[in-house]
């Protein structure tokens, strides 16, 4: 009896109409520039979710991180890639007259030759309801700029005739308690993405004509669009990112990825590398201390130099950690150059005893091993100044130099011992 009831209700609902030019829900973005060293990518996020939206702004401002020149000689063996080193963010709230023009405007960009591709039907099928829900995506390149729309259609279902949510929804009812049946539906989505890009013809793929004028018409009004959401972020006022800005811009870019990620530019910045260009000194070195705790987190060499920049006692551990992990891949070996490094600033007897164990291995460890005593026993400096790491022969020479020297002249006891058991037979 109720599901022939729930099919009667269906086929009576009257449609669901808009109350104004704007979408029920609305997703824009566009990005340009790039990330490589000192550019400048600037992105824009525009949310619209009935009456309100949301425009966000976050420009991101890259360079290649830099060491001094004695410390990168030893214990940066190969250029490191661009960074964030700093970043602008700005929002504002839509609502009332600004959004209805908002949306006016985007209507009379051809944003509606976007929206006919979604729908939502209240349908009944087998007994139950179901809302068959189609949700629509156009993305472009156009004039060096990235630019999306993603459109998602309105519950069909009107309010006023969908049940009231109890006040103690959860709890389990009564014996002999009907439920009120209202509408209650399962839902079911699909989602149709588009890219409109222009491309020259495929003479081998011939576009069929309806198709291409859809593509030509939507790529029309993600123009319009981008030019429109341009024009709002210029009237923001944008601050210098800091602290509290980060949960910010991680929510921004988090969901630039859901909505576009393969497009994304690479190298976009984490909390930590977020935290570098614009937290306070303490917050970024117990963050930093904490992502070594994630053997596969890709910000552990922004970690690392972090710390190798000033002392930070309470990261010993993990350097030590680091620094006993087997080095078979590059990045192991690049993160155990710079753990000593840091290791160096934070105990440096400590980064002695390592550096003299890591004098075998790698080639890239083992020149690191040699910088920490080029800093800490200027008798060897000139020596070690002088080693050609491209030769095996030699490199091995100058670890058992070390080891000798050190057997004999180390002030520290615990090095010398260690010296003279490594440099007997």
């Amino acid at each position: 009896m109720i599901p022939a009831l729930l099919a009667a209700a269906a086929a009576t609902l009257p449609p669901a109409v808009p109350s104004s030019t704007c979408p029920a829900a609305l997703t824009g973005w566009t990005w340009s520039g790039s990330l490589e060293s000192a550019d400048e990518w600037d992105a824009i996020l525009l949310e619209l979710r009935g009456d309100r939206a949301r425009i966000t702004e976050l420009t991101l401002r890259s360079q290649v991180p830099r060491l001094p020149v004695a410390e990168a000689d030893w214990f940066v063996t190969e250029p490191l890639k661009p960074e964030t080193a700093s970043f602008t963010v700005a929002t504002r709230v839509l609502s009332g007259k600004p959004l209805e023009e908002l949306c006016a405007g985007l209507a009379r960009g051809g944003l509606p030759r976007l929206a006919v591709r979604s729908s939502a039907e209240l349908n009944a099928a087998e007994g139950a309801l179901v809302i068959e829900s189609k949700e629509a995506t156009a993305v472009a390149e156009e004039r060096g700029a990235r630019v999306g729309l993603e459109i998602k259609p309105p519950d069909p279902r009107p309010p006023e005739k969908m049940p009231p949510i109890p006040y103690d929804e959860g709890q389990p009812r009564a014996p002999g308690q009907i439920a009120q049946p209202g509408l209650v539906a399962t839902t079911k989505r699909t989602l149709e993405r588009r890219d409109v890009t222009a491309r020259d013809p495929d003479p081998d793929r011939p576009v069929e004509p309806e198709r291409a004028a859809q593509d030509e018409a939507e790529r029309k009004a993600l123009v319009s669009a981008r030019d429109l959401m341009v024009r709002q972020a210029r009237s923001l006022r944008a601050t210098a990112g800091d602290l509290i800005d980060i949960p910010f811009a991680k929510r921004m870019l988090s969901r630039l990825v859901e909505l576009d990620a393969a497009a994304l530019p690479k190298g976009l910045p984490g909390e930590l590398i977020l935290a570098v260009a614009g937290a306070p000194r303490d917050y970024v070195t117990a963050l930093a201390i904490e992502t070594l705790t994630h053997p596969e987190s890709p910000d552990r060499l922004t970690a690392l130099r972090w710390l190798g920049d000033q002392p930070a006692p309470d990261a010993i551990e993990d350097l030590m950690i680091t620094l006993r992990r087997r080095s078979d891949a590059k990045s192991i070996q690049l993160e155990q150059a710079l753990a000593l490094r840091a290791l160096l600033r934070a105990a440096p007897d400590q980064a002695r005893l390592e550096a003299l164990r890591l004098l075998t291995g790698p080639r890239r460890v083992v020149r690191a091993a040699m910088g920490v005593f080029w800093f800490t026993e200027p008798p060897l400096r000139r020596e070690l100044s002088s080693v050609d790491f491209t030769s095996v022969d030699k490199v091995r020479a100058m670890a058992a130099r070390i080891r000798g020297y050190l057997s004999v002249a180390a002030k520290d006891s615990e090095l010398k011992r260690a010296a003279a058991a490594l440099g007997s037979p």
